[in-house]
């Protein structure tokens, strides 16, 4: 059986990240209809960015997000509530709500 491309998502859409709540590492996929460019950020609840996770151009069709729980300057983020957030072109943005554990 022939194995083509994968098909283009139906709409932009950012699944639940998991496992949530979380001692180590989050994981969630970021379906794209159209090819642009994507940036990814952790923030906490007071709303400043921890960790910039992605800030390239992607294909359209499904991509794995994944933080690790480390802030940009490499150290772990405290336990609480943080923020995922991910926009495309500057033209939409998603979030995602997510927990860190001690």
């Amino acid at each position: 059986m022939p194995v083509g491309p994968a098909p283009t998502p139906a709409q932009l859409a950012l699944s639940a990240p998991a496992p949530n709540p979380s001692h180590g590492e989050v994981r969630c996929e970021l379906d794209l209809t159209s090819a642009g460019q994507v940036r990814a950020e952790v923030f906490d609840a007071m709303g400043r960015r921890v960790s910039r996770l992605l800030d390239r151009s992607l294909a359209a069709g499904r991509h794995p997000i994944a933080w690790s729980g480390r802030t940009d300057d490499g150290g772990a983020a405290r336990p609480g509530t943080y923020y995922l957030r991910v926009s495309l072109d500057d033209r939409a943005t998603l979030s995602r709500g997510l927990t860190r554990l001690r």
